[in-house]
């Protein structure tokens, strides 16, 4: 699932907004065990997803009880998938048979729920097919109650031994002697279950295609409610699938939003818009690149995965994958430092590059080593990226390092007119701004020492040393 390991997954924020996903069903979280991101010659399979969560969410805002009821029915089914695969070799049991009425009856409650939610059948490749004869096999009565039994209807033979059965256990109060006679009718009487067992299995194996179409549309509507309904809980919006463009106006990173409300502080949204080549992030450190640059990586790959995404309008390109090298790549296996691990990433991605249209976020690549030679690192990547056929995103707090042809984005950085405080952040402006190639980072790291009451010796020599 994406050119992303799980720690990757979760610095974007990305397993935060999977594990929010709330599936009703084993079918929706079995859907959600299959994710994997669609490729450029899936655009129509895409697209036809982006549609089907258009109109459920549209149905959602108008009508949140009939979604509530069919996410309610959704939750009493079980996992019958290993039992049809058996159904296709061998003859079920009176448990496994049960589990299959089971299913057949709340498939029944649910069928009539679905056909008024989608009673335009305005959901593209999301149907159901009524599978009422197939519970006829189970239930020839009609009684539609969830307890299971070999009844006496299935079979006058099976009738006729359980009443036999039934006067010998009368007898057997006054008469032990009639225990062996009873033996035999009972073996009778297994021998015609298992009969009616075999029969059932071989009546309902004309209904295996049906069993498995309904089962994976259960799947696929349950997890598109459930994304759906996570779309409407981060007022996610849908993108549009461009060719060789990436815009992302006020997007922001579900994760990061809860850790600053949690703390009574509120997510600045970013925008972002990326041609082919490479666009650099500059800025002080804590000055929020880095969180703009994840939240990028973010949106595109829900997209990628058939989601919504978290922003105001969204215009994300098929990208063949998605590769991030951000701060914290010490590969402890290998022996490789932090620089050492980014270099060996860095070196795949190149390799990806030449065949791949991907996308490419360094997050202030080459920080462990030294400033002239990391200024000079990022300087020739930028340069090298820009020529080729991908998207890359970079952040840095190196000065310098944006040279002609590349795009600039500046962290607006501190605010002015601030007095003393020991809340920084309290006074952070992290939105982007676009700025020309020459602009100089601000100086936020001396208001920073001096806002936070820096020693005056110490702070006239640092003074001294940036003049």
């Amino acid at each position: 699932m994406l050119n992303l390991d799980s720690t990757q997954k979760d610095a974007i924020g990305l397993n935060f907004v999977l594990k929010n996903l709330d599936c009703s069903s084993p079918y929706g979280m079995e859907k959600l065990k299959e994710l994997k991101p669609y490729k450029s010659e899936d655009f129509n399979s895409l697209e036809e997803c982006f549609d089907n969560m258009k109109k459920i969410k549209s149905f959602y805002e108008s009508d949140k009880s009939t979604i509530s009821k069919i996410c309610d029915v959704l939750a009493h089914f079980k996992n019958i998938r290993g039992i049809i695969r058996k159904l296709e070799n061998t003859s079920l049991n009176q448990v496994e048979l049960f589990e299959i009425k089971n299913f057949l009856l709340i498939f029944e409650e649910f069928l009539p729920l679905f056909e008024q939610f989608n009673d335009k059948d305005w959901l593209k490749n999301i149907n159901f097919s009524s599978m009422t004869n197939a519970l006829d096999i189970l239930d020839p009565n009609k009684k539609r109650i969830a307890p299971f039994s070999i009844e006496d209807s299935f079979s006058e033979k099976l009738f006729k031994v359980r009443q036999e059965k039934y006067k010998i256990e009368l007898l057997l109060k006054k008469d032990q002697s009639l225990l062996l006679e009873r033996s035999k009718i009972v073996a009778e009487e297994d021998t015609e279950e298992t009969k009616i067992m075999a029969k059932l299995s071989q009546n309902l194996r004309n209904y295996i295609a049906d069993f498995y179409a309904n089962i994976n549309n259960l799947g696929k509507l349950d997890f598109t409610i459930a994304k759906v309904i996570l779309a409407a809980k981060y007022k996610a919006t849908r993108p549009k699938i461009s060719n060789n463009k990436l815009v992302l106006k006020n997007m922001q990173n579900p994760m990061v939003a809860e850790i600053l409300k949690e703390s009574g502080k509120k997510f600045t949204k970013t925008s972002l818009e990326l041609n082919l080549g490479t666009t650099i992030i500059t800025g002080a450190n804590m000055g929020g690149k880095s969180v703009s640059l994840k939240t990028t990586v973010l949106n595109i790959s829900l997209c990628l995965l058939g989601f919504f995404v978290f922003a105001d309008e969204a215009e994300i390109p098929m990208f063949s994958d998605v590769c991030l090298v951000f701060d914290d790549m010490q590969d402890q296996k290998s022996g490789l430092s932090s620089f050492g691990a980014e270099i060996t990433k860095l070196n795949d991605i190149v390799e990806k590059s030449k065949n791949e249209f991907l996308f490419i976020a360094l997050d202030e690549l080459a920080r462990a080593t030294n400033p002239q030679e990391g200024t000079a690192i990022v300087r020739a990547v930028s340069a090298y990226f820009s020529s080729k056929n991908c998207i890359c995103l970079m952040s840095t707090h190196y000065d310098g390092v944006v040279q002609n042809g590349i795009k600039h984005y500046q962290v607006a950085g501190l605010l002015n007119n601030i007095e003393n405080t020991n809340n920084i952040s309290d006074y952070m402006d992290y939105s982007l701004i676009e700025v020309d190639t020459n602009t100089k980072p601000p100086r936020d790291a001396l208001r920073i020492c001096k806002l936070l009451n820096m020693d005056k010796d110490l702070l006239l020599l640092v003074e001294g040393g940036i003049e």
